[in-house]
């Protein structure tokens, strides 16, 4: 959980800000590079990037391959690295594209006529209304830390609750398999719910609504 915790906040932090350079340099270089990267991630197997993470980082930098206890904190670097490409990826994409699309609606025109300036536009508008469809993800993704990462997990020795199910499954432990099972199933139901209420408290204009009524 402390490892998903800490990759989820780094790359909160730098996919959005990378989505916010590439909207910023729209279809210039430094687009193209963060676009480069969102293809290389999403098309390479994790296992091959795992990989080139773990040849650089342990014969360049010099940083453990194998998690250990007893020095948690440089061991920690390469499986929260491994844990946040995707979810930079994932992050920079959506705030690209709710960002352009932002952009493009008449609300920001009308705010261009009047003389704001494209630094509150963007920040005080723009990143503002973007970030609302990706808010409703973000408790799932907290709460999802407790499950761990099974491929993270397993390929630097790190225990945790990831392994447990497939490891349970391999003995014909039928308890633990069912008890992981409902932890993961109310993990997903509680983080959904909770993603709703912060898409209303972060957005007045969504409201929750009961008796068959739209949202």
């Amino acid at each position: 959980m402390k490892l998903g915790l800490m990759s989820l906040a780094i790359s909160l932090v730098l996919g959005i800000l990378l989505g916010t350079i590439q909207t910023l340099n729209k279809d210039h270089i430094l687009d193209h590079i963060g676009t480069g990267y969102i293809i290389f991630v999403n098309a390479v197997p994790a296992l091959v990037s795992f990989s080139l993470i773990l040849v650089f980082g342990a014969r360049v930098l010099k940083l453990p391959s194998l998690y250990s206890i007893n020095d948690p904190i440089k061991s920690a670097v390469m499986p929260v690295v491994c844990l946040a490409m995707g979810s930079i990826a994932h992050y920079a994409l959506w705030t690209r594209r709710y960002m352009v699309d932002e952009l493009n609606k008449d609300y920001i025109r009308l705010a261009r006529v009047k003389g704001m300036s494209s630094r509150n536009i963007l920040f005080k508008h723009v990143l503002k209304n973007a970030f609302v469809p990706m808010i409703a993800y973000v408790p799932a993704s907290i709460l999802l830390t407790i499950g761990g990462s099974l491929l993270v997990e397993r390929y630097f020795s790190i225990p945790g609750m990831g392994p447990l199910m497939t490891d349970a499954i391999g003995r014909y432990d039928t308890s633990v398999v069912q008890a992981c099972v409902i932890i993961y199933a109310s993990l997903g139901i509680i983080g959904v719910f909770l993603g709703d209420v912060a898409m209303m408290l972060f957005d007045p204009r969504i409201k929750l609504t009961g008796g068959g009524e739209s949202r």
